[in-house]
């Protein structure tokens, strides 16, 4: 792993994160890539700004084979705040979405932004709509277990409906269902 330190801020890049991309750049076309990297990069501007006007430090950003993830320098703000930093990165893309489709009715580009929009809701706990989840499992639900138990369940039951309407549709992307399996892995190891 890269360790780079910019005044107060690590920042982390580990071997995962330099290995997709050079497996992506091989397999894919670079402007779609390049497209998806300023798409990415728009989102973590957005949890980013979101954390600035919140008032929020920022500890480490990290680059990793499924992304980039900022870690503030406490963990845990207010209910609020927290969800509005994790919504504030999927807005983004969200808004970019229609505002590129609205005035340029390019699907391609429009349609990569509201995809990483909408797939950062889902309900894994290591994308941003899952984050949302366990906070407010946790908001409502003192037992970190039961917290823990209640996100597998929603993420497994999630999972499995993902994958029959897949199949039903017949969507055969390899890419696709790698993903969905590191999803569920990573939901799964995390229950001890």
């Amino acid at each position: 792993m890269i360790c780079i330190w910019i005044k107060s801020v690590q920042f982390q890049i580990s071997f995962s994160f330099l290995a997709v991309w050079s497996l992506l750049l091989i397999i894919n076309d670079t402007t779609f890539l390049i497209s998806s990297f300023l798409a990415c990069f728009l989102h973590e501007v957005g949890h980013l700004m979101a954390m600035l006007v919140l008032g929020q430090k920022i500890r480490t950003v990290s680059f990793y084979g499924m992304g980039i993830r900022i870690c503030p320098e406490h963990m845990l703000y207010s209910f609020l705040s927290d969800i509005l930093v994790l919504i504030s990165g999927p807005a983004v893309n969200l808004i970019t979405g229609g505002i590129l489709y609205f005035f340029t009715g390019n699907i391609e580009l429009s349609g990569l932004h509201i995809i990483l929009g909408t797939f950062n809701l889902l309900p894994y706990r290591n994308l941003d709509g899952g984050a949302i989840l366990h906070i407010i499992l946790s908001y409502f639900i003192i037992d970190e277990k039961t917290v823990e138990r209640i996100m597998l369940i929603i993420c497994i039951i999630f999972s499995i409906l993902v994958l029959i309407i897949s199949i039903y549709n017949k969507i055969f992307n390899i890419t696709f269902y790698a993903v969905l399996i590191y999803l569920i892995f990573s939901e799964c190891f995390k229950i001890n």
